[in-house]
């Protein structure tokens, strides 16, 4: 689909990279939509999605592939279904389904629908008939006899949100979905002579380019039988080692690889909209596997949320820092001072690692807070959100911190800006934007107009300027001469959110996203 960018959610699995098609979380997306709708996407990866039937068609149309869901129920257990193969035609075929070589631990509710055309409420292409279809597309087989699909409403009636109908009714286990966190930990137990590999299951090179650091434990964790592995510093790129037993033969530091081995994991289920940390600290735990004395520790652990592996790198306090042992975007825990671990998003871009600072896609987020709020963040890495003001400060007060602002348009437009410098000061100095220099990009050059302010909220006007702009989001005010800001409310018509003003009046900003880059050495 040349020209076509979408953003995706990738999850690997396995040893392979899955497109997620279709996420439901908590049903605040509405999935009863139409033909046209389904077949270009809704919803956001972030939240619940649709991908878009002509993506769906584009992925699986010119190669062989592979279909997994997994669920969710109430009671907390999880199952999983595999196809081996599908296939969705053109649209001039309505989205035809070719499924078959099923696979899984619950009921194969799929494979009927071989050879079905995909329907919604506006259009049943299959001629089915089916009032289910009212609630929610699917692709549709005549004998309508089921009241239940994975885009029916969340908590509908006589059509809902399931599976296997029948036996959700029956072991009252209601289809849900929820946040899984796993964390693993490894300890560093020494050196390891490349030759010596009776323990090695299985010996790995990362692709492209991605570091050994972040890739041996990632597949390590989906690895049933992995207990530990090898980082080998080899040539060309060096090689990951898994192995499923200690070091009978250890070498000492001159040697070529270094084993690690896990010492403990925890699964919790949290919330659906909970962060990873909130996760870790108010998650119900699931399942515990503690063999090794609590006093092991290490800096390095592996967090699986959502199917995502995340890292964390707690002897880094920025993404700058992150970047130096993986070229993954993602959700990272770092350790952002000496005392103080955050839970944050990396956008790794050409060789940086940036930390966003602002997150806004939907509106869901209040961002109408006080000055202290916006000093310490609020929101989520998974949702909206602004990270704070006082690591800002520290992120940028440091070392020399470039930011760049991404900025999506209703009509699909991508714009960004960036500086190649930005220094906001700390809370003494009202965490003033007192250095911004070198613009660069293909939007306005909006922000150079509050260099030299300081930070104001509704309950807080540095300034004195008493604008009522101040009162609907927090930002570097200069004193009315804007009516919009990217923590403006996002459809209100008199302050809205906003970067350009006037130029946005018939093609509404959407999306934004800051990030900065830099602060590579906070606390030592």
């Amino acid at each position: 689909m040349v020209g076509a960018f979408v953003t995706v959610e990738c999850v690997l699995l396995d040893g392979h990279s899955y497109t997620v098609i279709l996420s439901r979380r908590n049903g605040k997306v509405d999935f009863n939509r139409s033909y046209g709708e389904y077949e270009s996407g809704f919803g956001s990866p972030n939240t619940e999605m649709w991908l878009g039937n002509k993506y769906i068609h584009f992925l699986t149309s010119y190669r062989w592939s592979i279909l997994r869901i997994e669920l969710t129920y109430s009671n907390s257990s999880v199952v999983d279904v595999e196809y081996g193969h599908i296939q969705v035609l053109h649209p001039r075929y309505n989205y035809y389904l070719h499924i078959h070589d099923f696979s899984g631990n619950t009921s194969d509710m799929m494979s009927y629908l071989d050879g079905r055309r995909f329907g919604a409420n506006d259009y049943d292409s299959g001629r089915c008939g089916c009032p289910i279809l009212a609630s929610g597309g699917w692709w549709c087989e005549h004998s309508c006899n089921t009241t239940c699909s994975l885009t029916s409403p969340y908590n509908g009636s006589p059509y809902y949100f399931g599976w296997d109908c029948a036996s959700e009714v029956e072991a009252n286990a209601r289809l849900v979905a929820s946040v899984y966190v796993i964390k693993q930990n490894f300890a560093f137990k020494g050196y390891v002579q490349h030759d010596t590999d009776a323990h090695v299951i299985k010996e790995l090179s990362p692709a492209d380019g991605e570091n050994l650091r972040g890739f041996c434990p990632r597949v390590c964790v989906h690895e049933k039988s992995c207990t530990g592995f090898d980082i080998c510093q080899v040539e060309p790129e060096g090689k990951c080692r898994l192995s499923n037993g200690g070091v009978t033969a250890p070498g000492n530091i001159f040697t070529q690889c270094g084993h690690y081995e896990k010492i403990d994991q925890i699964k919790l289920i949290c919330d659906p909209l909970s962060s990873v940390m909130a996760c870790l600290e108010h998650g119900t735990v699931l399942d515990v596997t503690n063999d090794i004395a609590p006093e092991l520790t290490t800096s390095e652990t592996i967090i699986t949320s959502g199917g995502v592996v995340l890292a964390s790198y707690l002897n880094c306090s920025s993404c700058e820092c992150v970047s130096s042992y993986t070229d993954v975007s993602g959700v990272y825990e770092i350790q952002i001072s000496s005392s103080e671990n955050l839970t944050v998003e990396c956008v790794m871009m050409e060789g940086h690692g940036y930390i966003v600072v602002l997150q806004r896609h939907d509106g869901r987020v209040n961002f109408n807070r006080t000055f202290s709020e916006y000093e310490n963040g609020f929101g989520s890495p998974f949702t909206e959100m602004w990270l704070g003001n006082k690591y800002l400060s520290a992120l940028t007060s440091s070392w020399v911190s470039g930011i760049r602002i991404e900025l999506t348009y209703s009509d699909s437009t991508h714009r960004y800006v960036e500086y190649s410098d930005v220094i906001v000061r700390g809370a003494s100095q009202l965490f003033q934007l007192s250095s911004l220099t070198g613009y660069s990009g293909n939007a306005s050059d909006m922000l150079m107009g509050f260099k030299g302010f300081s930070f104001g909220a509704y309950d807080f006007d540095p300034q004195s300027c008493d604008c009522q702009a101040v009162k609907y989001g927090g930002w570097w005010h200069n004193c009315c001469n804007t009516t919009c800001t990217l923590t403006s409310p996002y459809n209100d018509p008199w302050y809205p959110f906003g970067w350009d003003c006037e130029s946005e009046t018939s093609n509404r900003l959407m999306s934004a996203k800051i990030m900065v880059r830099g602060g590579s050495s906070l606390f030592g």
